[in-house]
Parts: C-alpha cells; sequence; structure tokens
C-alpha cells in the first residue's frame, strides 16, 4: 500500500499482527489512519474492548476490499440486479457495475451513462476518498 492513496480518516487493515506496547492486535484488525508520513502512518485501532494508538509502518496495512455486505453497511442501497445505478453517492452520483470487468465498480452520473473514471474501486479508502470528494462529506463507515 502506498501512503500518497491515503487521507485522515481512511480505514485500513493490518497485513501482519501488530504489537501496541502491551497489546496485540492480530492481523485483519481495522485501523483508522489519524496521521501519514512516508514510511508510517499513525493509526487508532480498536482491539478486544480497547482502543490502541501506534505509529505502524506502511507495509503492515493493506487496504480493505469493498463487499456488498459492507456496502450495505454504509448506508448505500442496492437495486437491480448487482450495483448498477444502484449505489447513489448523492444525486445522480453512482457507483455501478458495468458489466464488462467483474464485479469492480466505477463513478457515473446520470445512472452509469456518463463515467467520471475508468479506474474501477476496489477498496474502501478509495471510496471514502471519492464520496468525499464528490459530496464534501465523510462517508459513515460502519464495520
Amino acid at each position: 500500500m502506498n501512503a500518497r492513496e491515503l487521507r485522515l480518516g481512511n480505514y485500513v487493515r493490518l497485513a501482519k499482527d501488530f504489537k501496541f506496547v502491551e497489546t496485540k492486535a492480530p492481523a485483519g484488525t481495522v485501523c483508522k489512519v489519524e496521521a501519514i508520513k512516508r514510511n508510517s502512518l499513525y493509526l487508532e485501532c480498536k482491539v478486544g474492548d480497547g482502543v490502541c494508538y501506534s505509529e505502524v509502518p506502511v507495509p503492515i496495512v493493506e487496504p480493505i476490499p469493498l463487499t456488498e455486505e459492507l456496502l450495505l453497511k454504509s448506508g448505500f442501497t442496492k437495486e437491480y440486479d448487482g450495483f448498477s445505478c444502484g449505489i447513489e453517492l448523492s444525486y445522480g452520483r453512482y457507483l455501478y457495475d458495468d458489466g464488462a470487468n467483474g464485479d469492480k465498480l466505477f463513478v457515473s452520473i446520470n445512472c452509469a451513462e456518463y463515467p467520471l473514471s475508468h479506474i474501477p474501486i476496489e477498496y474502501l479508502n478509495q471510496l471514502q476518498n471519492v464520496y468525499f470528494a464528490l459530496t464534501g462529506e465523510e462517508l459513515q463507515v460502519n464495520l
């Protein structure tokens, strides 16, 4: 993962076990980016019943793949089959499955008639970033 792909508030997960002073966070632990440096991130991670904060090397984190469950938990709705014209970022702005690239999602306006980008949105941090860019608000993520 590249630190330039992230911004404050993005969610990532630990790719490897990591020790926060006295607490061990297992691989797969979801963390929120609180600060970004060239080779490290300062993360807030929920471990067990508590919250840990630590500086973590960038190679130890990985993006969180988008799933239907994660999108639905984050307030999106699904219409039709798949996500074609189904996930509205704000009025007229959608994530859509173009039908030609597997289950990859793209940003579009007017119900997928006009793609804004041909770069797929595959990870939660990408969705958070594009959502903020299009709406000026943070995506409310329920993990």
